[in-house]
């Protein structure tokens, strides 16, 4: 059986996260949600219950809380209940959970890059994934080296998931665009 790996960048407010889960959800195998938003205000915590509302009850829901391969671990020794490998695995979003790499777990640029090439080797094509992610290029540079560092290492792991994903989808006011489609190469 071949599992498909699918990248979802976009802006804010794409439609990025709605897309991911309505591919998720029609691929009718059940949804493992990895949650990666934390509520560090309430404006955040606003959103992350917006996005909990429109998820099926059905699903199951990890927070990722900087250890996405912790997760998978569990996940494959069924220690999260797993019922088998036909299951979804739905993660967003990429760039929330870079940002809380670099800054709530100080993880260094090497690391990161070593942290989502473990995330691959450990979930693409083995099961079926849908990640969603910011495309950070389109945007000006950031004026302070923080924000300059982030983009960077956000557009090197986007890069790193594009090139091993069946399937890359551009999200434009909610409108996807096929921007590699595998099966056909």
């Amino acid at each position: 059986m071949a599992y498909e790996t699918t990248l979802i960048i976009g802006g804010t407010r794409s439609g990025k996260s709605s897309y991911a889960s309505k591919l998720a959800d029609e691929a009718g195998k059940g949804v493992i949600f990895i949650a990666t938003g934390k509520a560090v205000d309430d404006e955040m915590r606003d959103r992350i219950e917006a996005h909990k509302v429109k998820r099926p009850n059905n699903w199951r829901t990890l927070e990722a809380d900087g250890d996405i391969p912790s997760i998978i671990d569990q996940l494959e020794n069924g220690k999260e209940g797993m019922v088998s490998q036909k299951e979804t695995i739905l993660i967003d979003c990429i760039s929330f959970y870079v940002a809380d790499l670099m800054k709530t777990h100080e993880i260094k640029e090497e690391e990161i890059l070593e942290h989502f090439n473990i995330i691959r080797k450990r979930l693409m094509g083995k099961r079926d994934v849908v990640m969603v992610s910011s495309e950070v290029g389109f945007g000006v540079v950031p004026p302070y080296p923080l924000g300059r560092k982030y983009r960077d290492i956000l557009g090197m792991v986007n890069q790193m998931l594009a090139e091993s994903a069946n399937c890359v989808m551009m999200m434009v006011a909610g409108i996807p665009m096929m921007v590699k489609n595998g099966r056909d190469n």
